[in-house]
């Protein structure tokens, strides 16, 4: 994916656009379950460029999928294989095949709050009822998390991860900080996919033909909708406004309106499973494991405008879709450390302003971040300048530690990593702002000087 800079420089307040920039096309990685490959649609043609096989044997059964959030990687849960193959996407070859529990499923990248959002792989074992944790670094397997009976489906809400289980028709809420399961809670029969806002999950209860809203404040079920028969991912858009269930008892797509609570049916494929919306929302991609086609529904019109030929048995159980584009911007801050100062100066223009030895200060809406785009926006922050081979603010060859930055919402501060590795810091809301502050502490033997440093702000999509 091709990466766009431009600098801010040093002022206070600034509007930062994360749509409108000309970059490659989204691609489609669709699983084939029926030959152990993966098929890559070029959204923009809608023509498959490349079938990569997934390195696990043309017995392996690939069915979920994950797309790392910066798009350079695509996860692949290989059923019969019980492992994980690694895509590079700018070359759409594997870098890995990771051994993980028996009959992997649901697939997820995330990271908890402070750390990368791609630190991590979730995949789950409906065989071994548990969660594999991989390191994205090392390929590693680092954590296994037990659920409870045959789990399906995962998605991450904030610091909480929600694993379905059709086994024992619950949603395990698992702590991604301390990978510990902290509730269990009870919805429908069987249930599959899961999906949803920042406030809410819905769930696809397989057995029933109905899909529960779970609270994600409260973790309580506050409802459920009637959809079509075997009902098994669920996709909404950004907004929250729209939620679409595939319905492979009945070959359709469910599409439930939250603000009306109405239901619109859409016919596709036979037996669809795998959904994924394009970064902007305008349309919707349906894998049809049945007779090994595409779907492709237009989300204005929720009208059927195309359908993919020569798939073979696809599941494509996730978020399937390269993002939009990543854009980075530049934050240049500085600091002027004064020795035996007993006041703090409130930083103005972009800069910290004075600091004493031992103390601290904190710009509030040191940027206003603006999306303007359909889907939800995670940024990552990063120093760019070091000296001898530690990140932060420098002066000369003394530094102020990256970790003695923080970034954030206001109240949620998260410090910068010394190594100068990107870590979370914050997430725009489809078309809205989110305001960062940064905080600086000086410790107190820091050599007095005028200190300046870049931080990098990567914006990604997912």
């Amino acid at each position: 994916m091709k990466m766009q800079h431009f600098t801010l420089g040093l002022i206070l307040i600034a509007l930062v656009s994360l749509v409108g920039f000309v970059s490659a096309s989204p691609f489609a990685y669709i699983p084939n379950e029926g030959n152990g490959t993966v098929s890559v649609i070029d959204i923009a043609t809608n023509s498959v460029v490349t079938t990569i096989p997934d390195g696990a044997g043309s017995s392996s059964d690939p069915m979920g999928v994950a797309i790392s959030p910066d798009g350079s990687k695509a996860y692949v849960t290989n059923n019969g294989a019980n492992s994980v193959s690694v895509i590079d996407t700018a070359t759409n070859t594997v870098q890995a095949v990771i051994d993980v529990g028996t009959t992997p499923f649901g697939i997820m990248v995330a990271g908890p709050i402070g750390a990368p959002n791609n630190a991590f792989v979730y995949v789950v074992n409906a065989g071994s009822n548990s969660v594999s944790v991989i390191n994205t670094t090392t390929n590693n397997v680092v954590a296994t998390i037990p659920v409870q009976n045959v789990p399906r489906g995962i998605r991450a809400v904030q610091n909480s991860i929600y694993v379905t289980n059709s086994g024992s028709n619950s949603v395990s809420i698992i702590n991604m900080a301390t990978n510990q399961v902290i509730s269990n809670v009870t919805v429908g029969s069987s249930p599959y996919g899961i999906g949803g806002t920042q406030s809410a999950c819905y769930v696809a209860n397989s057995a029933d033909g109905t899909v529960s809203v779970l609270n994600t404040s409260t973790n309580t079920v506050t409802g459920s909708f009637p959809v079509g028969k075997n009902p098994i991912s669920v996709r909404a858009n950004s907004q929250g406004s729209m939620v679409y269930v595939s319905n492979s008892g009945s070959n359709t797509i469910s599409v439930i309106n939250t603000a009306s609570n109405s239901v619109t049916t859409i016919n596709v494929g036979s037996n669809p499973e795998g959904m994924s919306l394009t970064p902007d929302g305008s349309e919707l991609y349906v894998a049809n494991q049945g007779d090994n086609t595409v779907s492709i529904i237009n989300t204005a019109s929720n009208i059927l405008t195309a359908t993919l030929q020569g798939f073979n048995v696809p599941v494509a159980f996730g978020k399937f879709i390269t993002p939009a584009p990543t854009n980075l911007t530049n934050l240049g801050y500085s600091a002027t450390v004064t020795a035996a100062q007993n006041t703090v100066i409130t930083a103005s223009n972009g800069a910290f302003g004075s600091v004493s030895q031992g103390g601290a200060t904190t710009i509030s809406n040191t940027v206003t971040l603006a999306n303007a785009g359909g889907e939800q926006a995670n940024v990552e922050a990063s120093f760019t300048t070091s000296s001898s081979g530690i990140f932060g603010l420098v002066y000369g060859t003394s530094v102020i530690p990256a970790s003695n930055v923080a970034l954030g919402p206001t109240g949620s501060l998260v410090s910068l990593d010394n190594g100068g590795n990107p870590v979370q810091v914050a997430t725009v809301p489809a078309t809205g702002n989110a305001n960062l502050d940064a905080k600086l502490v000086i410790p107190s033997t820091q050599a007095p000087g005028s200190y300046t440093g870049n931080i990098t702000l990567t914006f990604s999509n997912g």
